[in-house]
């Protein structure tokens, strides 16, 4: 009951509130019941393919995307699933399409986030899903290669957490670091938090840099109401508390960070910690500017979260 209070507290700072206590065990029988329909669902490849969502910040996924390049060895594909909401907006995207020039990046205009998500999943062949959004900025190495052992239906893949994220930008707080235990190279598993008191240790299920299994994934959101980014985010928690039993799994050091420099969701209340607004970035893009990314390389999760923007002529 110390977790339900919490969660509604949360929830409540999202501009979300809780109209109904289902039972737990129901619940998670009923979890099993269409999880279990993964059974019928076509073979796959080990391999993973990455989806990024995007909303008038071209400026910001360029940064993802350059970083990403930079900093992710990847055996599938890259889609980008984005929206924007004027025509400047639009001609940054399609300027950032012209410059992105990747067999491997897919550019797909958002007119049904739901139904088009489903899709996109359900063409891939992949055997793992990652999710990211458009503000996140890869600091370190990572070679999905690495995970082709690790199973999602066991374990919680992460590349959002590490030892050095002792601070959380959200809840504006310093927060404990779980016990991690080392499994091979630079990767480690631990157990998520369970306590009353919320940190980003408590939450396994989101849309920033999580790992999922193909198809256990397909069912989820065909149970789920959304429409955008943050409302499936906030919706995956339904399940939180039957995820929240695989153990984690991340590397030494957080791979990469969110910079919430600015809010484009209308239904969600976020920090922010940053002062650029999506029409500052938009100037900037308009003047040949790009981030500079450098400048978060190899910084600590704690540091890198909280920084500012530089830019550099691209």
């Amino acid at each position: 009951m110390r977790f339900l209070a919490s969660l509604k507290r949360l929830l409540y700072k999202s501009g979300y509130h809780i109209t109904r206590v289902v039972n737990y065990e129901n619940e998670i029988n009923h979890y099993k019941e269409i999880a279990s329909r993964r059974l019928n669902q076509p073979s796959l490849y080990n391999k993973t393919d990455a989806i990024v969502f995007s909303k008038d910040r071209a400026m910001q996924l360029h940064a993802f995307l350059v970083s990403y390049n930079k900093f992710v060895k990847s055996d599938g594909k890259l889609f980008v699933l984005f929206t924007f909401s004027s025509g400047e907006h639009e001609k940054s995207y399609e300027e950032l399409q012209r410059l992105i020039n990747n067999d491997h990046i897919i550019f797909i205009k958002e007119n049904n986030f739901s139904t088009q998500l489903k899709e996109v999943i359900s063409a891939s062949n992949a055997q793992k899903i990652v999710f990211y959004v458009d503000d996140i900025i890869f600091k370190e190495y990572v070679d999905y290669e690495e995970l082709k052992e690790y199973d999602p239906l066991n374990h919680i893949i992460t590349l959002g957490r590490g030892q050095d994220l002792t601070y959380s930008v959200v809840l504006n707080r310093s927060q404990m670091v779980p016990e991690f235990s080392h499994m091979r190279g630079d990767w480690y598993t631990f157990n998520w938090d369970l306590s009353a008191r919320q940190s980003d240790w408590s939450f396994p299920l989101g849309v920033g840099a999580y790992f999922y299994d193909r198809n256990e994934l397909l069912v989820i959101l065909s149970e789920l109401n959304y429409k955008s980014p943050n409302s499936l985010e906030i919706a995956m928690q339904y399940y939180r508390d039957y995820f929240i039993r695989r153990p984690g799994i991340c590397k030494k050091n957080v791979v990469c960070v969110p910079i919430q420099a600015n809010v484009v969701q209308n239904d969600q209340h976020s920090l922010v910690v940053n002062e650029w607004t999506v029409e500052k970035l938009l100037l900037k893009w308009n003047q040949g500017m790009m981030i500079d990314i450098s400048a978060f390389e190899g910084k600590s999760a704690d540091k890198a979260q909280i920084m500012t923007y530089t830019f550099v002529e691209r």
